[in-house]
């Protein structure tokens, strides 16, 4: 007599214990992926119409943010003034991207570009001149914002598997 191989009855199946994982993985992806890409350019892309207005800088430099592993985060920080319609607006948003990210070098050369007294052009929102921006270029900043999108692609997939493993299952159970 012979050894006979037996092979699994079907396709490897999703463990029940794995769903709450997609679904966390899902939940998390998409938490981040929002405030790190999707808001920042809707954001961008609603500034499009923004008027371009003289500003004056009044402050420029790095804000440096210590992170509990032990390294730093740095922001680009410029104040400017600006005037709409005879009245003064102050702000500071230089781009969209509101997050503090690695490279200080990066954010230096900015503060350099935009030195404190100098004149530029900064964007304001016509319907409410209080909200002004510097840049409307997002950046490489930006894809940071798409590392979330592997978590949501990973649950999503894992869930869709799932579920199609289920009907595939009861469908075939009777």
């Amino acid at each position: 007599m012979g050894a006979k191989l037996v092979w699994p009855a079907g396709p490897q199946q999703t463990p029940r214990g794995a769903l709450p994982f997609y679904g966390l993985s899902l939940a998390a992806g998409i938490a981040l992926l929002i405030p790190l890409f999707l808001l920042p350019l809707y954001r961008s892309w609603m500034a499009r119409s923004w008027r371009e207005v003289p500003c004056t800088i009044l402050t420029s430099g790095v804000e440096s943010k210590s992170e509990l592993h032990g390294g730093s985060t740095f922001r680009t920080a410029i104040s400017y003034s600006y005037l709409v319609n005879g009245r003064e607006y102050t702000g500071n948003r230089y781009d969209f991207f509101s997050v503090a990210t690695a490279g200080y070098r990066s954010k230096a050369a900015v503060a350099r570009q935009y030195a404190a007294g100098t004149q530029r052009q900064c964007l304001v929102n016509p319907d409410d001149p209080a909200q002004a921006v510097l840049t409307r270029h997002l950046g490489a900043p930006l894809w940071i914002g798409l590392v979330p999108l592997a978590f949501v692609l990973a649950g999503a997939l894992g869930i869709i598997q799932a579920v199609w493993q289920a009907r595939t299952r009861s469908s075939a159970g009777g």
